[in-house]
């Protein structure tokens, strides 16, 4: 091996040095304390205003979600501070991961305007689709509601 593959080498041990990986974890583990006692104060809150419990539960999940990526994201930024040429290989593949898991749900909605648009059928029509005939109970951004005469209720994603 030549020089440069060794300082190669060397810089990647050095990315993953022990002592900064028990400091990540040992963040970790206080970031999930944290998330753990908003999660029994959460509970607190609902028991003493029952009217209120879903708000609550529903503000913190949200605040349990963005404790998470934004706190993981500052540890590993903080702690091992990764090269640029790694994070523009992890943006990269997450880039293309996240465009291919996307994909149907877009086109559903772009799908769902064009219905919104052109309005082929109403809310109310009767129509048969794969099968099903029934009434248009709702034509939403990603899909179409259909009540059948067997009053079943079929969802048929816009992107078909």
């Amino acid at each position: 091996m030549d020089n440069n593959q060794l300082d190669q080498v060397a810089q990647f041990f050095e990315l993953f040095d022990v002592q900064k990986i028990l400091l990540f974890l040992v963040s970790l583990f206080f970031l999930v304390g944290i998330v753990r006692v908003i999660s029994i104060f959460a509970d607190k809150l609902e028991k003493t205003f029952p009217s209120r419990r879903l708000l609550i539960s529903q503000l913190e999940t949200i605040l349990s979600f963005f404790l998470y990526i934004f706190g993981i994201n500052i540890l590993f930024f903080s702690i091992i501070r990764p090269p640029k040429e790694l994070l523009l290989a992890a943006g990269g593949s997450i880039a293309v991961a996240v465009g291919l898991s996307l994909k149907d749900l877009v086109a559903s909605i772009i799908a769902g305007l064009i219905l919104l648009f052109d309005r082929p059928f109403q809310v109310g029509d009767r129509v048969s689709f794969e099968g099903n005939y029934g009434e248009i109970k709702s034509i939403g951004l990603r899909a179409v509601k259909l009540v059948t005469l067997a009053d079943n209720l079929v969802t048929i994603p816009n992107s078909k």
